[in-house]
């Protein structure tokens, strides 16, 4: 969509690049004399107190200088006469953010500047009385650059200022004033250090989704018949979360949710779309490279895409708008659907990558039998799985993959023409990798969001040269060691290009795992809720996978690695990949447009460690919806709709229905997302 920035906001880097001035158990990095220390300055259930019964003056200064930020405080005093505030810079030069009445009037959030000359509070709100709320808790928000203040007052834009003499670098300080006694608390006191797009404090963000790869999938999460050392690499030097979720259990839906923040179920056109399907994001919607966009990044998408392309025509042999170029990337390079549906052909911003003209590409999708593309509609004519099954030289077609034959495999749709553009299966993650790797050329001195879609471990599963036979799990086992050695590949360019340290890197995957998804390569299948692949279960200890409403269709590994800023460890908070554009906004500093991103919620500290718990509640998808609150978990089944009621604490496996034993539970999260199909989580 187009796009508003909104001023300073935008030069914020949000919750995840903050530092924490206070630890909210003890005054470590702060300095005061000693004497004061004892009298003035404590910490009591995790407050910062200041408190000067003497009436003495006091300043409660960090050990660290900061030269331009932006520093959140909250703060309260039910004191009737306060003269407090926030030195900024050291106290050389006295430029400080009242929270004070010293001059009979309320003076909080407005600016102290008496060096400069003229009067001693330059800068003044006339909206105080009205934003400001006495005795109870308030958020100052305070940005610094160069020689430029502003000021915040509880989400309110008070007042901006140009000091004349002002240092560039300096303390920050917490003011006692003298000649009153004040009780002051403080508490979430946050500091990020502001920068330019070319400084390396501006982290890129890399986010890696891949395809059909389950909780179970990769050995940090405990898969043991097959090996993933560069995912759990990443995994060890990052935060590993247990209680991941993507919005559905199938792939346009989970993506479309990813990328808007809103649950697809809201929007007609959000199912398994067909090759030719117009976009089912409007340009005029929000998305996550929108939130990028905003805050100074370029963008790139490369890989999968499956969202639908153009208004509802498209010209293969033209320019194929619109198109992700209009959601907010800068750059593209994908297939339109997927590697088992037509066209087999990779699109680079709005053009077919090497197509002759003379040879023009037709795609339709008609699954009636007797359905073929005329002989005189020009083009490449393909043979066709139906009349030619001995065409299928790669895989046997199990079910719905023998319309057009590409490379010997079966494809969903037909195609004609494009000969010369069509894709080579098996050399397809080099393919992205190529383009991953000039994109990341390119931009490597600005920051960079790159969305990645794999195209593994998707059907058809043609593995690569150097991984075929490679694993002991058939062809799916092999394009699970292809997609880790990916993962390999972009942290070594990251390495190469001196950006693994500041760059965030993101992984995770579209929905749970299947194993027979319309070929016969191999892939050992038991039951649909059982499935499992010569010992290995994709979907680790829980029920279900792809197109399913239990936890394996959607709960999904999810890692996210950004060194010296996340710890590396296990979360257990309960996450969503729809909570991503929010939390990014968040981070960033940009503000969501009113009535977009409906179900998206900032919980960017649950993604970098700092909260154990995530979301109070998230919404689940496949053919009917799911709620989460907590340990519980609530869908309706079946013709009858069926209430089922799970307690993932003590049944993961989700084996013990429970909405009839304890009904009252039932109920309440049955009306709960009732409530919640008809309005958004974050409304």
């Amino acid at each position: 969509m187009k796009l508003t920035t909104y001023g300073l906001a935008v030069l914020s880097a949000g919750s995840l690049l903050a530092e924490d001035l206070f630890n909210g158990k003890t005054l470590d990095g702060w300095t005061v004399d000693p004497a004061a220390l004892s009298t003035h300055w404590s910490v009591a259930d995790g407050v910062l107190v200041g408190d000067n019964p003497d009436k003495k003056g006091s300043v409660l200064w960090t050990e660290d200088d900061y030269g331009d930020f932006e520093l959140t405080v909250d703060f309260r005093t039910e004191s009737p006469d306060y003269d407090s505030g926030v030195f900024l810079r050291g106290e050389s030069h006295q430029v400080q953010i009242g929270i004070s009445r010293s001059l009979k009037k309320d003076l909080t959030a407005c600016i102290y500047a008496p060096i400069d000359g003229g009067a001693s509070y330059p800068a003044v709100s006339d909206q105080v009385e009205k934003v400001h709320k006495p005795g109870e808790w308030n958020t100052l928000r305070m940005v610094a650059k160069g020689n430029k203040l502003s000021t915040w007052l509880n989400g309110e834009a008070f007042v901006d200022y140009e000091t004349k003499k002002w240092p560039e670098t300096g303390a920050i300080g917490l003011q006692l004033h003298a000649g009153v006694h004040q009780k002051m608390e403080f508490r979430n006191l946050e500091l990020n250090e502001l920068t330019t797009a070319a400084n390396p404090r501006t982290p890129n963000v890399i986010l890696i989704y891949s395809d059909d790869v389950g909780w179970g999938d990769l050995s940090c999460y405990g898969a043991e018949k097959i090996q993933t050392p560069h995912l759990d690499k990443l995994a060890a030097e990052g935060l590993r979360f247990t209680d991941a979720h993507c919005s559905a259990s199938t792939c346009t839906p989970s993506r479309y949710s990813l990328l808007t923040g809103e649950m697809a179920f809201r929007k007609e056109g959000t199912g398994i779309l067909p090759g030719n399907a117009k976009m089912a994001i409007s340009p005029d919607q929000f998305t996550l490279p929108d939130v990028f966009k905003a805050a100074g990044y370029t963008t790139g998408g490369i890989g999968k895409w499956h969202l639908g392309l153009g208004d509802g025509k498209i010209d293969w042999n033209g320019e194929i708008k619109p198109g992700p170029r209009d959601l907010g990337f800068d750059y593209i390079y994908l297939m339109a659907a997927t590697n088992d549906r037509v066209p087999s052909v990779y699109i680079e911003n709005e053009r077919v990558v090497n197509l002759d003209p003379a040879d023009p590409i037709t795609v339709v999708y008609n699954y009636r039998k007797d359905a073929r593309i005329p002989d005189d509609v020009p083009g490449t004519a393909y043979p066709d799985g139906r009349d030619n099954p001995e065409a299928m030289t790669y895989y046997k077609n199990s079910h719905g993959h023998n319309q057009t034959v590409i490379n010997g495999i079966g494809r969903i749709g037909m195609m004609k023409g494009g000969q010369s553009a069509l894709w080579d299966d098996e050399t397809m993650s080099e393919e992205f990798l190529g383009k991953a790797r000039e994109f990341v050329g390119r931009h490597k001195d600005e920051p960079f969001f790159l969305y990645f879609g794999t195209q593994t471990i998707h059907v058809p599963r043609v593995p690569n040269e150097k991984f075929k036979g490679k694993s002991s799990l058939a062809y799916r086992g092999d394009v699970m060691l292809e997609l880790d050695w990916t993962v390999g590949e972009i942290m070594k360019m990251l390495r190469e290009e001196g950006l693994d340290e500041n760059t965030v890197v993101i992984f995770s995957s579209d929905n749970g795992p299947v194993y027979d998804d319309g070929y016969e390569d191999g892939t050992t299948v038991q039951t649909s809720t059982q499935e499992a692949d010569n010992g290995h279960d994709g979907s680790g200890p829980y029920r279900g996978g792809k197109y399913q409403i239990f936890e394996g269709g959607n709960r999904v590994p999810f890692i996210m690695r950004w060194p010296g800023h996340i710890q590396p460890g296990v979360s257990d908070a309960l996450i969503s990949q729809v909570d991503l554009l929010a939390s990014t906004a968040a981070w960033l500093g940009v503000e969501v447009p009113a009535g977009h991103a409906i179900d998206s919620r900032d919980y960017g500290a649950a993604l970098v460690g700092k909260d154990p718990k995530g979301a109070e509640i998230i919404l689940e998808q496949a053919r009917t919806q799911a709620i989460r609150q907590g340990d519980w978990k609530y869908f309706e089944q079946g013709k009858q709709n069926q209430p089922h009621l799970y307690y993932l604490a003590e049944d993961p496996g989700e084996q013990f229905n429970l909405a009839g034993e304890v009904p009252d539970k039932a109920s309440e999260l049955a009306a709960l997302l009732a409530k919640y199909r008809k309005q958004g989580l974050a409304q």
